[in-house]
């Protein structure tokens, strides 16, 4: 059997039968990725979506910022919701424009938390028609005492 070269008939035959499988193939994912950004939170992204803010002295107030990315061809509503009164949030816009973003910024006051490690949840809920779905942002640090210490002369 002589070799197939580049241009022969059998790869032509081989292309002509490729050809359709690779549409399917593609229509099957571009119909996935449309269910999937309907129906779960993957058309959202949240930059600072895990903050570890180190060691924080008690009684401080800590700012923290994320941006919150739409990456739906239409528009997105998204409310933030603080999970406890020690923190207050502002998002801007709260109406995301295709493929646009927010900025979320947030303070916790550490008045009265005990000494150690904390985690605090944001939660950002997001509603298109009648879809909604809900992501968190998880905020870590570590409440330190300062002692002051005397010493003797």
């Amino acid at each position: 059997m002589p070799p197939m070269h580049i241009g022969s008939r059998g790869n032509s035959s081989l292309r002509q039968h490729l050809l359709p499988v690779l549409l399917l193939l593609s229509g099957c994912l571009a119909g996935l990725y449309g269910y999937l950004t309907l129906q779960e939170p993957t058309g959202t992204l949240i930059l600072g979506g895990a903050q570890n803010l180190g060691s924080v002295s008690a009684g401080c107030k800590v700012n923290l910022r994320a941006t919150v990315f739409n990456l739906h061809p239409y528009p997105v509503e998204v409310d933030a919701e603080p999970t406890c009164g020690c923190t207050v949030l502002d998002i801007k816009p709260s109406r995301l424009p295709p493929f646009g973003a927010a900025y979320l910024q947030a303070q916790i006051d550490t008045a009265g938390f005990p000494s150690g490690h904390q985690s605090k949840v944001l939660l950002l809920h997001f509603f298109h028609e009648d879809a909604s779905w809900t992501k968190a942002i998880l905020v870590h640090f570590r409440i330190i005492n300062k002692q002051i210490v005397h010493r003797r002369s």
